[in-house]
């Protein structure tokens, strides 16, 4: 499923039905519905962990490079390309 288009205003949330386990070195979401697994790491945790509620991708941005050491420019493309991910993973939802 393609969404589009995505923006810094987007806002979203974790998708129903989706459940997060603490690997090893790693976040693993199950969608038991249809028996996908999906592994998270680094700044992906973090990113899925603030969509528990709707959230702005331009929040998500702005409390990454809070975090981390890296050029703004650089953290809103990376963050942009993971929420698509995600979103076309069924993983994350668009949230009014």
């Amino acid at each position: 499923m393609a969404v589009s288009p995505l923006s810094l205003r987007t806002r979203i949330v974790q998708a129903h039905g989706v459940l997060a386990a603490p690997g090893e070195d790693e976040l693993l979401l199950i969608r038991e519905a249809l028996n996908d697994c999906y592994a998270l790491q680094g700044s992906g945790v973090a990113i899925w962990e603030a969509a528990v509620q709707p959230v702005c991708v331009g929040e998500i941005c702005d409390a990454l490079l809070r975090l981390y050491a890296v050029d703004q420019d650089a953290c809103e493309s990376q963050v942009l390309r993971a929420v698509q991910a995600l979103l076309e993973e069924g993983l994350f939802a668009c949230a009014p």
